[in-house]
């Protein structure tokens, strides 16, 4: 393998990235709660919204505003978990992903690539491993499930149907993150803070 092309971001695109990082955070925060408000009062987790089922969904009206409002409402729900996972694939990987590297062929050399990493802005965060919080394992298993249910149109979807039935568990994936955020958050440098705070 030719060598590396490292990719070492500036001081002024970590700035940019908080924002980024923000956003994701605060609309994992938003869909979390517009979530158990669209789910019947006392269910708790897990979810059972199959993301990928749309049997029922393409026969119903272009209109929503003529449909049931139950159909409305389950529409949102898959909506409102939909955003939810997307964040939370978001900030998993933003927690506890390594920077991988492709080949740019018409440079022909393996450039890293620039995903917006912890460890950016915390380097011992994959190292200290009793300072920071651990990768959730149930949250590694849903890796997988996330990417082809989600965020891939591929023919594989079906497979994961039996766990689509089991539904998702939004809570514990909420508290795991915001555990991470927290232990994110208390050890930033003190030049660094002011990036992560709302205006």
């Amino acid at each position: 393998m030719s060598k590396i092309e490292k990719f070492v971001p500036t001081e002024e695109q970590l700035r940019h990235g908080a924002e980024h990082i923000l956003y994701e955070y605060k609309m994992l925060q938003y869909s979390y709660e517009e979530l158990k408000k669209a789910l019947p009062k006392g269910k708790d987790s897990p979810v059972a919204v199959d993301t990928a089922s749309t049997s029922h969904i393409v026969n119903w009206s272009t209109n929503l505003d003529t449909e049931s409002p139950e159909k409305q409402n389950d529409l949102y729900k898959k909506a409102m978990l939909e955003c939810f996972l997307l964040h939370v694939r978001n900030l998993r990987d933003f927690f506890w992903e390594q920077r991988s590297s492709y080949h740019d062929k018409l440079r022909d050399i393996h450039k890293e690539n620039d995903g917006i990493l912890v460890t950016d802005y915390l380097p011992e965060w994959n190292t200290d491993k009793n300072k920071y919080p651990k990768y959730p394992e149930n949250l590694q298993k849903t890796k997988a499930r996330l990417n082809k249910r989600l965020f891939h149109l591929t023919y594989f979807r079906g497979q994961y149907s039996k766990q689509d039935d089991e539904g998702w568990q939004y809570k514990e994936m909420f508290n795991w993150l915001k555990n991470a955020w927290v232990g994110f958050q208390s050890n930033l440098p003190n030049d660094k803070k002011s990036w992560f705070q709302s205006s």
